[in-house]
């Protein structure tokens, strides 16, 4: 047999590497580069890419010409966001065999990840001259295509990806972030759920699936979505960011946290763990550990470009923000506070996800202008900006106003008896005569918003009963917002009311604009319809 050439850089990218330690045999070299060649793939399949990257590279030491082997490491590196690396070992695996698709795919997805969108085209191109039926290789354009702002030709390309092979799992996915990013959550989630349907071992799509939920508020759904991601690849950091995720936006802040640690123990330099761990960081008040984190991660370079892009974005914001706390935290202390100051902080903090401090801070205003007397009702504060000597920007509120903020804030912090407490305290004092707020009372308008809200705390605390009351009494003074009857329709079912659910369900329908509750709202009347007859049909969102 004729032996092959290998080409120049071949022979470059193996000197690279350590090379075995004793001369073997051929058939001695042959034997463990099988041996090893298992093993990689093994690891690749665990989700363990650092181990088989290892293996792969002892197998092209051993086989310079295992096309196979350079291939395998060049994706095992792209699994370990190692972008620049894979490149040389997928372009040797490339000169060994021409026309190897998946090697073009990984080539493509290579560039893609650090940003030259040209050569990754280029790669994706070549694949479909090769195979102009390769689905991949079109997901791969949508991909592109996405990253460059082009979303209707992304979803071309990735709906044409999913013609060619239905049961392309990737397709489905990456079809349902998108959709996921323009706010078309339920579209998203039936995505992910056909991508499991064709792969049912598909990790990635229970992670995202478990995002989706969280999207449209569905927790327990999520997290036991994400949870499945976990016990499938237990290596994977991404379902534990994911986690941590929903876990900050339900205000559990050591579950959060245990859940980043989880993902780093797995991948110190993972950018998404670090993303989220900046947030909880500013969340718990720590400005200064909000900067480090991010610093720290920009210092010792990402490959990916988009990310790479969003860690720069996210460290500018938290740098931003923690000479924004000082100077508001600065201004609180003095003495007396002065009760804007209380306002400004108090809002600067709900958009850091701490509403719970955010709602104490609101109640220390409340009390504070009762104590120095304040009687008219203040308008609302204007949102909160830098003034040229970085005094903060806000307005004071009046007492009631005060505790209206605080109770919402509560809400957002799951905070919900002390929520109902305030909203129940509002809600039942009696309107003025003359229409115009007294002093110290709420305005028909506050009075009426704090009932609403009075239903919705109810209403998370599983007390349906006395939720039902709440907007029934809140519908009849106003009987155009469609809210009511979606909140309405929710307790109704959860009770097993199913009658008075879909007629509640029905005027909502009437009266709300086109958006993704109105389809939720119309499956869930079509599961009504065909379970007339059992208990707790549908699932309330």
């Amino acid at each position: 047999m004729r032996l092959r050439i290998l080409p120049v850089a071949c022979l470059a990218f193996a000197f690279a590497y350590t090379p075995p330690a004793r001369a073997v045999s051929a058939a001695d070299a042959r034997t463990q580069s099988f041996k090893l060649q298992s093993e990689g793939m093994r690891l690749y399949k665990e989700g363990k890419y650092k181990d088989a990257t290892g293996a792969f590279q002892q197998v092209v030491n051993l086989n310079l010409n295992s096309f196979l082997a350079f291939y395998y490491l060049g994706i095992c590196l792209n699994a370990d966001r190692r972008y620049g690396e894979a490149i040389e070992p997928l372009k040797i695996a490339l000169d060994l065999q021409p026309d190897y698709v998946q090697a073009h795919l990984a080539l493509g997805d290579a560039y893609l990840k650090q940003g030259d969108t040209g050569e990754a085209r280029a790669e994706y191109l070549r694949a479909l001259e090769l195979q102009p039926n390769y689905a991949a290789a079109f997901d791969g354009l949508g991909r592109l295509l996405e990253t460059t702002g082009q979303d209707d030709q992304a979803e071309q390309q990735y709906r044409k990806s999913l013609e060619i092979n239905v049961a392309f799992a990737d397709g489905y996915t990456h079809l349902g972030d998108l959709y996921l990013r323009r706010s078309r959550p339920d579209d998203a989630i039936q995505l992910f759920l056909k991508a499991i349907t064709v792969k049912p071992d598909f990790s990635s799509a229970y992670t995202r699936l478990g995002v989706a939920y969280g999207r449209v508020k569905q927790y327990d759904d999520a997290i036991a979505a994400i949870r499945k991601a976990q016990m499938l690849t237990p290596e994977d950091p991404e379902p534990y960011v994911s986690l941590a995720k929903i876990y900050l936006e339900l205000q559990s802040f050591r579950r959060c946290e245990a859940q980043i640690q989880a993902a780093l123990a797995l991948d110190h330099d993972h950018p998404g763990a670090h993303l989220i761990l900046s947030d909880l960081k500013r969340a718990q008040e720590d400005f200064g550990a909000a900067v480090e984190v991010l610093e720290g991660l920009y210092e010792r370079g990402i490959e990916d470009a988009l990310m790479r892009r969003a860690v720069g974005d996210g460290l500018k914001r938290a740098r931003l923000d923690a000479a924004r706390y000082a100077a508001l935290k600065t201004a609180i202390e003095r003495t007396p506070a002065a009760p804007q100051d209380l306002v400004g902080l108090a809002r600067f903090m709900s958009a850091q996800g701490a509403h719970h401090r955010a709602a104490d801070l609101l109640l220390q205003e409340a009390r504070l202008v009762e104590t120095a007397g304040a009687s008219a009702a203040q308008p609302a504060a204007v949102p909160i900006g830098p003034t040229p000597s970085g005094e903060p920007l806000a307005s004071p509120l009046s007492a009631p106003q005060a505790r209206f903020e605080a109770g919402v804030e509560l809400l957002a912090a799951r905070v919900y008896p002390q929520a109902v407490d305030l909203f129940e305290d509002l809600a039942g004092t009696p309107p003025a005569e003359t229409g115009d707020a007294r002093p110290g009372q709420p305005a028909p308008e506050l009075r009426a918003a704090a009932l609403f809200n009075l239903g919705v705390a109810r209403a998370a605390l599983r007390l349906d009963e006395q939720a039902i009351q709440a907007f029934t009494t809140y519908i009849a003074g106003s009987p155009a917002d469609a809210r009511a009857y979606l909140y309405l329709g929710n307790a109704c079912l959860r009770l097993g009311r199913k009658e008075e659910a879909r007629v509640a369900y029905g005027s909502f329908l009437e009266r709300a604009e086109p958006g993704p509750e109105v389809s939720q709202i119309q499956r869930i009347l079509e599961t009504i319809g065909r379970d007339a007859g059992g208990p707790g049909a549908g699932k309330a969102p």
